[in-house]
């Protein structure tokens, strides 16, 4: 036995299957002009600087380089001086790098000497320090 529709049911169903392209051809075309947008070069730019600027990894990262490369830095200007003797800006600039590379591998000790100098330097009251009499 086969289902006889009527011809009510089938334009219903038209005007439904019509209503439902034109919602879904809405909604693809929102999804494109999203996908557009993103495809930006300015919106590439800023969504990797926003994902850059949250990831705590790179940021770790980067204070370990920063603190490495001040440490180095620090270390060849007091092995050196304001030396002008080619052999010894050469060891100088090989002790910054050796010192550099050490800091940035292991930036644990580091960081922990200087939060105990910081501490320290905070929490001395300075009613306690030697007055200077002029």
């Amino acid at each position: 036995m086969q289902n006889k529709i009527t011809v009510t049911e089938l334009k219903d169903r038209i005007r439904f299957l019509e209503m439902k392209s034109k919602e879904d051809f809405a909604d693809l075309k929102e999804e494109f002009h999203e996908a557009y947008e993103s495809l930006r070069p300015i919106n590439l730019l800023k969504n990797t600087f926003r994902a850059a600027t949250h990831s705590s990894e790179l940021k770790s990262n980067l204070v370990d380089s920063a603190i490495g490369m001040s440490t180095g830095l620090l270390s060849q200007k007091l092995f050196m001086g304001s030396s002008h003797n080619p052999v010894k800006r050469i060891i100088g600039g090989l002790v910054r790098f050796g010192i550099t590379n050490f800091v940035s591998t292991h930036p644990g000790p580091i960081k922990a000497i200087a939060q105990n100098l910081i501490l320290k330097i905070l929490k001395r009251d300075p009613s306690k320090s030697p007055q200077k009499a002029y």
